[in-house]
């Protein structure tokens, strides 16, 4: 190849790594004939054939240098450049000179793309050969045009022209410098011809002239050269990738592929996987792509425009972490690459960052200001952060740019809306809309305009408008349903939702529109036909299976809905969200296993998928896995080292298992990654006062409140309740107070108010909480344990019941009641455990309350039975253990009961039911 590298990655890009294969040892042959014979091979041109003979004489002979020089020189001609260097440090161990060496490792590390080393290999020695020189002279010329240092580069061929001006590899050097210094591509031309005149079979030549032709836009020509480059040598990887990318800029997107399969079949490198992840990405195959680059990956994890390939397609399947990592290593290496800056601040803005995305964007902002997508990304990040001036400015210099572009005239439209300036809104939005009939942004900006400032009039004519120019659109009728709906009109709304589905009868927002109108009129058979009627025309919709899986749930048929949830994850494998709600389905009725289970089968399904392991490790901790967790958390930071909040959930854990340096140390990367992270900054602080370090957690405290004053306030408020300092926090929660803060704070208040002594007004002022918000579940549950902790169990069980008659299913909400009318000496108690035990039967919670239950009515058999699988559970409690403890006391065997309370009692930990505990074992002796 004769140009450095340019946006097509035309050199110093070729994958130096082998799939390979090893030899059949044959001993039927002496290493030496087996030599012989690979000579014979290379001489045909078989270089496979070769190979395998070369591979069985290592079997015998495995120090033998010849065989590993035969090697390298094999590896070298079929582009598996890695195995060839692999292949030379043998050779130098069997006792091959470096020397020897010298041009052939240069030229593998060069065709690594390890540009640097090269240079430094074949660095000049007073005993090459000038043959051996010429070549070393051409290796850092390459190696320095790769690196950008084009006056270097052309003083090295100035040494060669000096040597032997008509060597193929001197026209070849004066060509690239024709090309690096001037972009004179007459004289680029006329060096080819020449070389070609000297070695008209030269693949090399064959691939400059293609590149060559595509510079001066002549395809053709070009596609005509790299054929040719092909032909005289099958392995020309170069040649292979121009001619794809060739390929790819046409849409041709099936010779493409055929090229890269063509090329995987002859020579199974990773560069052929390389070129098949470029074309998918290409067609629009993220997955696939996705998974051919993470091959190569595996084999060669530093190579460039793999990364780049793999970044890309993560950020097309919303794999984002996964696309912030591969980008952002691309970027770092490969800082002045336009595209790849692009994908990257794309990212980080879907990410939630647009600092971080305008800080990757800026070098693009400096002297670039002709550049659509960067001006566009530009207004996206400011349109982020709200300052809608600034968005609209840059969106303006897109427009000005390329007025015919409608998307973008669209944007800037809804911008100047958003800003009050109505009349260069409203025309930039009128003429979006006429530049693409086809396309709907436009019409539904204005619409979202006009119901924005509650103008309904003005919003249905443009509804009727977009309905005039895109009739077999589903989506005006829906809008104009959904319009009609907030005006009380249902009859109107369920009419044209019913359009909206003659036109395209799964056009899922109006089957949902439909459905949600049935149950209002609680047609609950009704929405879940319109959902059934999808499956049947589309038997893998995961939104109509979710749907239906909530509907069940209306109706409390958990059953059902886990059906639904289970058949969802199963119709797609690699589908997040029904494994997402199948867990929270399992963990809310306590089936800890199942749900450890499915996010076991999400890694399983998807290894590298960030989510997928967020899920397990969330599921493990949840169930008392906190080793695993953590290690899972590991394993996700491998993928994303740079993520605060996996950082953040890995401190979680750590701090669960009482590694408390571990954890302040991820706590501070987690910060030192994202200063404003509020989670990281108050579990550091709250694990600061726990260690008595008081004033450096107010200090933290009170820094997160110049960022965020009211999460800084009420975190300032929790660590002065830990300092036990009851008015000083309340008189902080009480400043955080606002409308945003109120349910957080109700239950903070209630806690320093009874820690003041205050217990009645504590008691008046959370109720009024609770009847002006009743559905509050969070600070009911609060309430309630708060009661129980005072033995006000009447009070406790009454929170507990409002929260049963909102969530009649829900197993929690029965176990903790039966547990409270337990307390109570209540009889309800056993039907409410049994009831809980029926829907959860392997719940560690439930069995204990049941079995407690069974003993204290006088069924010790069947209760003792119940607290033994409960405490034979990895995950029971101490007060699980004594409660069966007490069972077998109960039943008569006190030797077993011994045996229980004298090793949990020689362990220091405190639990609520040690005292009652050390009294038992006292009472047995």
């Amino acid at each position: 190849m004769l140009f450095p590298a340019s946006s097509r990655l035309l050199l110093g890009i070729l994958l130096a790594a082998t799939l390979g294969f090893a030899g059949c040892a044959d001993k039927s042959r002496t290493p030496e004939e087996h030599i012989e014979r690979a000579k014979d091979f290379l001489g045909q041109g078989k270089a496979k054939e070769a190979e395998i003979e070369l591979r069985n004489a290592l079997v015998q002979s495995p120090d033998n240098p010849q065989v590993h020089t035969l090697l390298a020189d094999i590896s070298m001609s079929i582009g598996n450049y890695l195995m060839a260097e692999t292949s030379l440090n043998k050779a130098r161990e069997a006792g091959v000179s470096p020397q020897a060496l010298r041009y052939p490792m240069a030229r593998t590390l060069l065709m690594q793309g390890r540009a640097e080393e090269a240079l430094k290999a074949a660095a000049p020695d007073t005993r090459d050969s000038q043959t051996n020189r010429l070549r070393l002279l051409d290796i850092q010329s390459r190696a320095l045009a790769q690196l950008n240092r084009a006056d270097e580069s052309c003083a090295r061929v100035a040494d060669m022209q000096a040597m032997e001006p008509d060597n193929v590899l001197t026209v070849l050097g004066r060509a690239r410098c024709a090309f690096l210094k001037s972009r004179d591509f007459a004289t680029v031309a006329s060096e080819l011809r020449t070389a070609l005149a000297k070695e008209p079979k030269n693949a090399e030549v064959w691939g400059a002239l293609a590149d060559l032709a595509w510079q001066q836009g002549k395809k053709p020509e070009a596609e005509r050269a790299y054929l040719e480059a092909i032909k005289h040598d099958p392995f020309q990887q170069n040649a292979r990738l121009g001619l794809v990318t060739l390929y790819l800029s046409e849409k041709r997107h099936d010779e493409a592929l055929a090229q890269a399969e063509t090329t995987r079949k002859i020579n199974p490198t990773p560069f052929a996987s390389y070129l098949i992840a470029r074309v998918q990405l290409s067609k629009g195959d993220y997955q696939s792509a996705l998974d051919h680059a993470a091959n190569v990956l595996k084999v060669v994890p530093d190579h460039l425009p793999t990364m780049l390939v793999h970044g890309a397609s993560a950020l097309a399947l919303g794999h984002l972490q996964l696309a912030e990592t591969h980008l952002g290593r691309y970027v770092a290496q490969n800082p002045g690459n336009p595209y790849a800056r692009q994908l990257l601040t794309a990212t980080q803005l879907k990410t939630g960052a647009p600092d971080k995305a305008l800080a990757s964007l800026q070098p693009l902002l400096k002297g670039n200001e002709q550049d659509i997508r960067t001006l566009a990304l530009a207004g996206e990040i400011y349109e982020y952060k709200g300052d809608l001036k600034k968005a609209a400015a840059y969106f303006q210099q897109v427009t000005q740019l390329d007025p015919k572009l409608a998307a973008y005239r669209a944007q800037h439209g809804a911008l100047r809306l958003a800003l009050g300036e109505s009349g260069v809104g409203q025309s930039e939005l009128e003429a979006a809309s006429r530049l693409d009939p086809k396309d709907h942004k436009a019409d539904a900006a204005m619409i979202a305009h006009h119901i924005s400032s509650r103008n309904f009039d003005k919003a249905l004519a443009a509804i009727e408008q977009w309905l005039r120019k895109q009739p077999a659109n589903p989506m005006p009728h829906n809008l104009k349903g959904f319009l009609l709906l907030t005006r009380g009109d249902k009859a109107g709304a369920r009419a044209n939702f019913e359009k909206a589905l003659a036109l395209q009868p799964n056009f899922m927002p109006a089957v949902k529109n439909l459905a949600g109108l049935d149950v209002g009129e609680k047609n609950i058979a009704g929405a879940k036909k319109r959902f059934q009627n999808v499956l049947a025309k589309e038997p893998g919709n995961i939104e109509a299976m979710l749907e239906l899986a909530s509907l069940a749930s209306r109706e409390n048929n958990r059953a059902e809905q886990g059906q639904w949830l289970r058949k969802a994850a199963d119709s797609n494998p690699k589908a997040m969200e029904p494994r997402l709600r199948l867990v929270r389905h399992h963990l809310d009725g306590n089936n800890r296993e199942q749900a450890l289970a499915v996010a076991r089968e999400a890694v399983n399904t998807q290894p590298d998928n960030l989510s997928a392991l967020e899920l397990l490790a969330r599921v493990q901790s949840t169930v008392g896995e906190h080793n695993n967790a953590a290690s899972t958390l590991v394993r996700a930071l491998a993928l994303q080292p740079d993520s605060p909040d996996l950082h953040y959930q890995l401190a979680m854990v750590q701090g669960v298992l009482r590694q408390t340096d571990k954890a302040r140390a991820s706590l501070v990367k987690a910060l030192s990654l994202k200063p404003d992270h509020i989670p990281a900054s108050t579990a550091l602080a709250l694990m600061e006062q726990d260690l008595g370090n008081g004033p450096r957690a107010l200090e933290i405290a009170r820094a997160m409140q110049r960022a965020n004053s009211q999460g800084g306030l009420i975190l300032e408020g929790d660590i002065l309740m830990r300092q036990n300092k009851p008015r000083e926090a309340l008189a902080v929660y009480q400043k955080a107070s606002g409308p945003r803060t109120e349910a957080t704070l109700a239950s903070r208040i209630h806690r320093a108010m009874l820690g003041a002594g205050d217990a009645s007004a504590a008691d008046a002022r959370i109720m009024a909480w609770l009847r002006a918000h009743d559905r509050d579940l969070a600070t009911r549950e609060y309430l309630a344990l708060s009661h129980l902790q005072r033995k006000q169990y009447p009070q406790a069980a009454a929170q507990y019941e409002a929260m049963l008659r909102l969530q009649p299913d829900h197993v929690m909400h029965m176990n903790n009641l039966a547990w409270t009318y337990q307390l109570m000496g209540d009889p309800r108690a056993l039907d409410l455990a049994e009831k809980a035990y029926r829907k959860a039967p392997e719940s560690l919670t439930v069995l204990d309350t049941l079995g407690w239950v069974l003993v204290n009515r006088g069924d010790t058999r069947r209760g003792v039975e119940m607290l033994r699988k409960a405490a034979s559970q990895p995950a029971a409690t101490p007060g699980t253990r004594y409660r069966l403890a007490a069972g077998l006391a109960k039943a008569g065997d006190r030797a077993k009961a011994r045996e229980i309370l004298q090793p949990l009692l020689r362990d220091k930990t405190m639990f609520p039911e040690r005292g009652e505990a050390q009294a038992l074992l006292d009472k047995l002796g």
